[in-house]
């Protein structure tokens, strides 16, 4: 139970919290994931990420973000699978999906958005929450004072948001798009008056039902 430990590290008086969480002895008993057995959590992949990205230095720039919106927008039935997979920058994710790099993977669980910012932007990767929550947080306010955009764009971006806890941050990057897309060509449509069709005869004048029969000429 690693709470424990560090419980145990702030009750026996070894430290505070903070030292007990920075402390490089109980971080290396912190073993998340084995990766001889190809068991791992969530954290575990994201610790493994760190570890890795602290080790090699092969930080990544945003290429996980591109690599989403290829894979999400550039129909491989047009441009070929080959050509589709070229457009692709390097990236952690897309070696060990390709099996071209050994590392820590579970089938079914996800890095969590903490790995993937870490791994594009280091340590200002937290701007990357704090732009999401700033965002969100503006579409509360505009929802909940009575606005229809605000209400729909928020719970229609809800799910994303939440995955970019949970998988990626670029899953709503990549959601954006399509997202935003639809809703333009609902709103042109909304917004299209209808044509209003006359009843006119072929002289030109309206129908004697039209006509206003208590009206005095």
């Amino acid at each position: 139970n690693k709470v424990g430990e560090i419980r145990n590290y702030v009750k026996t008086g070894q430290g505070s919290f903070i030292e007990a969480v920075l402390s490089p002895e109980l971080y290396d008993h912190f073993d998340y994931f084995a990766l001889q057995e190809g068991d791992s959590s969530e954290i575990g992949l994201a610790q493994y990420d760190f570890w890795y990205i602290n080790e090699t230095g092969r930080w990544e720039y945003g290429a996980d973000y591109w690599n989403k919106l290829v894979h999400q927008y550039v129909p491989a039935f047009l441009v070929g699978r080959e050509s589709k997979e070229s457009l692709k920058i390097d990236s952690l994710s897309q070696r060990l999906r390709l099996g071209t790099e050994e590392g820590a993977f579970s089938l079914g669980s996800t890095r969590t958005g903490f790995s993937d910012t870490y791994r594009n932007f280091g340590p200002l990767g937290a701007i990357v929450f704090w732009i999401i929550g700033y965002g969100f947080g503006s579409l509360y306010s505009i929802a909940t004072s009575g606005s229809l955009f605000g209400q729909y764009y928020y719970l229609i971006l809800l799910a994303d948001g939440i995955k970019s806890i949970t998988h990626d941050t670029a899953e709503l990057l990549r959601a954006l798009p399509f997202i935003l897309g639809v809703s333009l060509i609902v709103m042109i449509f909304a917004r299209r008056r209808p044509r209003v069709r006359r009843n006119i005869t072929n002289s030109g004048r309206l129908p004697n039902s039209w006509v206003d029969t208590n009206r005095n000429d």
